[in-house]
């Protein structure tokens, strides 16, 4: 199961060797055999938007990746360019590159940091219910999404779904860091986890061992994202973000996610993915979802 109390290995998703970073098998992907998961790439950008230099401080308000194809298990990098630097604001380009190949390329907002006399109230919008962090003891026993001992992404994850009537949501948390010696950053703990998007609802079913729930979940039609965006009105707060997300599928082979992100304190921005929709095959939903996470 994932949310589980025993404690995680300590090997990093990357290791460092100079410029490159070289995946570790914790940050395989589901999609293609040897390859990246989206979450690690995510993560690897939105690092490399955070660690260019700044005149002053700024945080990152936006980070808008498309991703090309999955990176191999291959040491990559992360060149980084400006491509405009005003007064108050910023805009960055950013790529994941191996051997003459882009996999991915993001753009990114950086806003100069300014101390304004906001409320102290947390900020309200959309649905703006309030999200509550359940301890583990509040979660029902689940067989979960980990059924196998290969490494893979997922296992640096603990994912603790929320339990109420209301709808899917789940609070996630980095287990592991993402570059060896490398604290995270909480936009980078926000951009990992916005991969996740489009799966909340098919991991929420999955975790809490909802069977009934399942069968209706199955399915002819495969999601996958070639895009994510995060927005954030303020850095994350703690080690926990949730997503509150909701799935949609158009009947010409699109379809859209969006979320609402938390922490314990409050609303923190929303993310968003374009979804291609083709035929799949048909399977219970935590075997899907283990497929593509």
């Amino acid at each position: 199961m994932l949310d589980s109390a025993a404690a995680p290995d300590s090997r990093p998703v990357f290791h460092l060797d100079g410029a490159l970073l070289v995946p570790t098998g914790l940050a395989t992907g589901p999609w293609y055999a040897d390859s990246q998961h989206g979450s690690a790439m995510l993560g690897l950008l939105a690092r490399a938007v955070e660690q260019f230099p700044a005149p002053g401080p700024v945080q990152v308000t936006r980070l808008t990746v498309d991703f090309m194809r999955a990176a191999p298990l291959i040491p990559v990098s992360t060149p980084v360019r400006l491509l405009r630097r005003g007064r108050t604001t910023e805009v960055l380009e950013t790529e994941i590159t191996a051997n003459g190949e882009v996999y991915a390329r993001a753009t990114a907002m950086r806003f100069r940091v300014a101390d304004l006399p906001v409320t102290d109230e947390a900020p309200r919008y959309g649905l703006g219910r309030p999200m509550h962090l359940p301890s583990a003891d509040e979660i029902p026993s689940a067989d979960g999404l980990d059924r196998s001992e290969e490494d893979a992404f997922h296992m640096a994850l603990e994912m603790r779904p929320n339990v109420g009537p209301e709808g899917p949501a789940i609070w996630f948390r980095m287990r592991n860091s993402l570059v060896a010696g490398e604290a995270l950053t909480p936009t980078v703990r926000a951009a990992i986890v916005a991969d996740w998007t489009y799966a909340v609802p098919i991991v929420h079913q999955a975790l809490l061992g909802n069977e009934a729930q399942e069968e209706r979940s199955l399915s002819p039609i495969s999601p996958i994202n070639p895009d994510t965006s995060v927005n954030l009105h303020r850095p994350m707060e703690g080690e926990w973000v949730c997503l509150d997300a909701h799935v949609y599928y158009g009947d010409l082979g699109a379809g859209t996610a969006v979320a609402q992100l938390f922490d314990e304190r409050g609303p923190i921005g929303h993310s968003s993915q374009s979804l291609l929709i083709r035929e799949g095959e048909r399977m219970p939903a935590a075997e899907r979802e283990r497929s593509r996470h």
